[in-house]
């Protein structure tokens, strides 16, 4: 009776310890299983942030462009109208010398008389 129990004593830690390695293989498992989504997770955070920094820089980089062409468009707006206004000048002084010689060239012309 005594060597019974003691067998089945044996038996019973033999098989808790079977239980225990179970348990300790499975808890490793879930760990590394842990570990494995945890790097996924990273890597994908990862992505998405590079994806959004991808996407800002594009559209900074758009809004710089639009607004370069913006600046380009009103400088040629700028030169267009200085040209205008320097052909204008230049088309009234050129009238305003020419009817002054003329004017001068009458009054000289009639002041002895």
């Amino acid at each position: 009776q005594e060597a019974e129990r003691c067998r089945e004593a044996e038996r019973k830690a033999q098989e808790e310890q079977g239980l225990r390695e179970v348990a300790e293989s499975r808890a490793r498992e879930a760990a590394e299983r842990a570990e494995r989504e945890k790097a996924q997770l990273l890597l994908e955070a990862e992505q998405r942030a590079r994806e959004g920094a991808e996407q800002r820089a594009q559209a900074a980089e758009e809004q710089r462009r639009r607004m370069e062409e913006e600046r380009y468009r009103r400088l040629e707006e700028l030169l267009a109208a200085t040209n205008a206004a320097l052909a204008e000048a230049r088309s009234g002084w050129h009238t305003n010398f020419w009817g002054w010689l003329v004017g001068h060239a009458v009054s000289a012309l009639c002041a002895p008389f």
